[in-house]
């Protein structure tokens, strides 16, 4: 440490920037970890396992996605994750990874708590360049699943963004 702060060792990757590959790859390696790894970086959030009506395993950030899941489940609606849809985002390929895809209705959603301008760009990024609609689902929807129990009724508790 002393070497470091007085100047005497240089790290040697000090003035250096990353490439573009580099910072694509770190992307898609990040999205992967969190999605199968749980807790990494997030000590502040709750990790909870789910399984879809296919008994698939999935990792779940928060109790929200954890209700949001138990929903779709109860109703024998199918949901993945891992689905990883490139973006670029200035001149750097990115990965976006909705929170849930239901593929028997082609449907990504988003469940957001918070939703800062940086997420409102991304989602905004990743629905032109790949044509795809993405819902957000908001607190205010999931405090009203357990009063509702059909899809068309779920799907009225959807936000979009223009």
């Amino acid at each position: 440490k002393e070497g470091y702060a007085s100047g005497h060792i240089v790290h040697h990757f000090k003035g250096k920037k990353h490439s573009n590959e580099y910072k694509e790859l770190r992307s898609i390696k990040q999205s992967k970890i969190l999605e199968e790894k749980g807790n990494s970086g997030f000590p502040n959030i709750k990790w909870f396992k789910s399984i879809n009506v296919e008994g698939e395993e999935f990792i779940l950030r928060g109790t929200w996605e954890l209700k949001t899941a138990e929903w779709l489940t109860k109703h024998g609606i199918l949901w993945k994750r891992k689905i990883y849809i490139k973006y670029k985002s200035e001149t750097i390929n990115r990965v976006y990874t909705p929170d849930f895809y239901l593929p028997e209705y082609d449907i990504y959603i988003e469940v957001k708590g918070y939703f800062s301008n940086t997420d409102k760009n991304k989602i905004r990024l990743v629905q032109q360049q790949n044509s795809i609609q993405i819902n957000l689902l908001f607190g205010s929807g999931i405090k009203k699943l357990n009063e509702i129990n059909d899809f068309s009724d779920f799907k009225k508790l959807f936000t979009f963004l223009s």
